[in-house]
């Protein structure tokens, strides 16, 4: 393709420092150790959401048809950034042969300047795109600085922002007032563009302190003790006894009644093992649920769950506090919550299985054959209790209610 010319290299007004990247390259080409990786390349590492900066360009390629190449490098390899801009555009054949409007955009890091090669066939002033990106490079954001240009090249494309670079058409007379116009027109698509990107930015920023909170939450639910750590009642149920001895519906309804009310008074041993036998009650091995609960004694003896509650709130509270553009900062925040997390999670699993032990005796009765409750099977006699034989064995009630339960 023909060689594309140099326009308008723009000095940043700002030292700008380049950071390591690791993104993936596309089979687009290489020069001077710069791997092109699409519409957009950061070969410096100075943006998080490369993607973003790709879609943004690509919507330029699409609505002006220009191939458009916007690109980050350290530095300029010993050149000047404007020739290297051009070498670069001839190396990786940014243009087309036949519209001649291809554009490459070279922000160099070292030398602190953006630079725009193009071809005979469009006129883009770097001046205009370094003015758009200076605040933001300022403030060291470059993703806002990169969409600032964008932004300029759409005006620029549009033909609403006029070319700066100095060059002049001549005129006639009227034309100062004319630049006047324009000039207005220039300052007022300038605070679009910046409103837009500003606005970009605050959406940028909500979007990051969302996902962060989803994180930090995500770190908390830590604490919270799976099912598999806390007690069950299958664990500790004992052995029913075998066969089961003979009762009467209406023996099987009263016991469980009472047992289900879990009063003062509890039914004979002799009617609460006819019941567990039956499955109608369970009977657990209650010391062996109170040891097994029980908090270790390395835990009681340190006294510092107060201390790391409040030191895990506090963690949580200063990772959320991190302004969202310190990654780095964020991710030492919340590996100090990690660690807490995982010194608190102890204390708050032991006290949860003490909990759930405690629950599970609230249930039950103390009664001579040991604690008992009603098991699911118990209740649904109860539930069934006026539509059965009072006098009928509890044997012969129970295979009618498992038979209703099939036909229904």
């Amino acid at each position: 393709m023909p060689r594309p010319r140099l326009l308008g290299a723009a000095l940043l007004l700002t030292v700008i420092a380049a950071a390591p990247a690791a993104a993936q390259s596309v089979d687009c080409g290489e020069y001077e150790g710069v791997v092109c990786q699409g519409y957009f390349t950061d070969e410096a590492g100075v943006v998080a959401d490369r993607q973003r900066i790709e879609d943004s360009i690509a919507r330029l390629v699409a609505k002006h048809g220009s191939p458009i190449a916007v690109v980050v490098v350290t530095d300029s390899r010993g050149r000047s950034p404007g020739d290297f801009a051009v070498e670069l555009a001839d190396a990786w054949g940014v243009g087309d042969p036949e519209e001649q409007n291809g554009i490459l955009v070279l922000v160099s890091l070292e030398e602190r300047r953006v630079d725009v090669a193009t071809q005979p066939a469009v006129t883009v002033s770097g001046e205009a795109l370094a003015s758009s990106a200076r605040t933001f490079f300022q403030a060291g954001d470059y993703e806002g600085g990169l969409l600032a240009i964008a932004g300029a090249l759409d005006q620029i494309l549009s033909g609403t922002v006029p070319d700066t670079d100095g060059s002049d058409d001549g005129g006639g007379p009227g034309l100062p007032a004319l630049g006047l116009l324009a000039l207005f027109g220039t300052v007022l698509a300038g605070i679009a563009a910046v409103w837009m990107v500003a606005a970009s930015r605050r959406s940028s920023r909500a979007a990051e302190m969302r996902r962060r909170q989803r994180l930090v939450d995500t770190d908390l639910a830590a604490l919270e003790p799976s099912g598999h750590e806390l007690p069950a009642v299958d664990d500790y149920a004992l052995a029913a006894p075998s066969p089961p001895p003979e009762l009467s519906t209406r023996d099987a309804l009263a016991a469980l009644q009472v047992l289900g009310e879990r009063g003062r008074t509890s039914p004979a041993a002799a009617v609460v093992e006819a019941l567990w036998s039956h499955g109608l009650v369970v009977v657990l091995d209650r010391q062996a649920l109170l040891a097994d609960t029980r908090e270790p004694l390395e835990l009681r003896a340190t006294q510092e769950r107060p201390l790391l509650e409040d030191a895990v709130q506090a963690a949580a509270d200063d990772a959320l506090a991190v302004d969202p553009k310190e990654d780095t900062e964020f991710r030492v925040r919340r590996q100090e919550l990690a660690d807490l997390v995982a010194s608190l999670r102890p204390h708050r699993v032991a006290a949860a299985r003490r909990r759930t032990a405690d629950t599970i005796l609230a249930e039950l009765v103390a009664t001579d054959a040991g604690h008992a409750g009603p098991t699911a099977a118990g209740r649904r006699l109860l539930a069934a209790g006026p539509a059965l034989d009072p006098e009928a064995p509890v044997a012969d009630s129970l295979a009618e209610i498992a038979e209703a339960y099939e036909t229904a």
